[in-house]
């Protein structure tokens, strides 16, 4: 098997087998890629959309060359493939510290953007935080905090070797839908935004495919890969090799999202518009809903809710941010 049998079977309008995927994505992980062939590639992919197999042969490829970190399977993220309509502030990792205020295990993984206003790497460190942490010291910051950040960059080199292309393609890849699956941490218990709807389908089938971990992958039809209350939102959730689909239309309008990018210390001192504070306790309750400590999403949301009013989320985040810095 060659690149260019690989990208005669792309032209043909074909999907890739596992295998195929896999040999693709070692490909592009190798020293001295075509980077022209692999510019066509992923962009032959991205047009009529990534099969579950292409997906998943992906993930299995880069899951083997990612830095070494000790499993925390109890651990919690929350990530989202990027994209979006609308520029907000970074809700998932807002719902983080929420969730970590509360007791909760975070490792949360994550990247600068690409093709959106904001990553999770981006609102940290625009609020003051160290996300270059190693391996050891990222594992102790989490042992005295219960939560961490994982930069992207740091532990996955070999994605790395494609950045360039990445930035230079301008849209999603398929790098974007295997991100949210590569927490070094090896971490059983995920939300997943996905801003495409057309995505959503295709992903929870490849979360399927790693039945020992369980997903809620989420989508807003405002177009964000969060879910945002008030608006209809779409969520699969997947345990045990087995998914349902479920509506999470929960409240009513509380305003509307503007194009605006709220930095995280707003968001976590209650200082942001309350469509966007109860959009993170919303995500917050649906991480709750998959680990079944709540009954229903009412439940979390008031949970959520006071710990963002009583300050135990920010001082989470400032408690957080303060051992990483003095990491460094």
């Amino acid at each position: 098997m060659t690149i260019d049998d690989i990208l005669k079977k792309l032209v043909a309008r074909e999907n890739l087998n596992i295998q195929e995927s896999i040999f693709l994505a070692d490909y592009i992980a190798s020293d001295g890629f075509d980077a022209i062939k692999v510019s066509a590639a992923l962009s032959m992919m991205s047009m009529r959309s990534e099969s579950k197999e292409e997906i998943y042969g992906f993930i299995e490829s880069y899951s083997k060359k990612m830095v070494e970190f000790p499993r925390i399977p109890e651990g919690i993220d929350l990530a989202g493939t990027g994209g979006g309509k609308i520029k907000i502030g970074n809700i998932s990792t807002a719902s983080s510290f929420v969730l970590a205020g509360m007791g909760y295990k975070i490792v949360k993984h994550g990247n600068r953007s690409f093709t959106h206003s904001q990553g999770s790497a981006d609102s940290l460190e625009k609020a003051g935080v160290n996300i270059r942490l190693d391996p050891e010291r990222a594992y102790d910051v989490f042992k005295k905090t219960g939560v961490v950040f994982l930069f992207a960059q740091l532990y996955h080199p070999a994605v790395g070797k494609v950045s360039q292309i990445r930035r230079s393609l301008g849209f999603r890849t398929i790098f974007n839908k295997i991100g949210p699956f590569l927490n070094p941490a090896r971490v059983n218990y995920q939300l997943m935004g996905v801003s495409d709807m057309s995505a959503l389908e295709v992903l929870s089938e490849v979360g399927k495919m790693l039945p020992e971990r369980n997903f809620i992958f989420a989508h807003s039809t405002v177009g964000v890969d969060e879910l945002i209350y008030g608006t209809k939102n779409v969520a699969v959730i997947v345990r045990d090799g087995k998914s349902e689909k479920m509506e999470l239309d929960f409240g009513n309008e509380v305003g509307q999202l503007t194009d605006q990018v709220l930095d995280l210390e707003t968001i976590l001192s209650n200082r942001s518009p309350p469509i966007v504070s109860k959009s993170i306790c919303l995500n917050s309750a649906a991480v709750m809903y998959l680990k079944n400590d709540i009954r229903t999403i009412s439940e979390g949301m008031k949970e959520a809710e006071s710990t963002l009013l009583n300050g135990d989320a920010y001082n989470k985040f400032r408690e957080f941010r303060e051992e990483a810095n003095r990491a460094r």
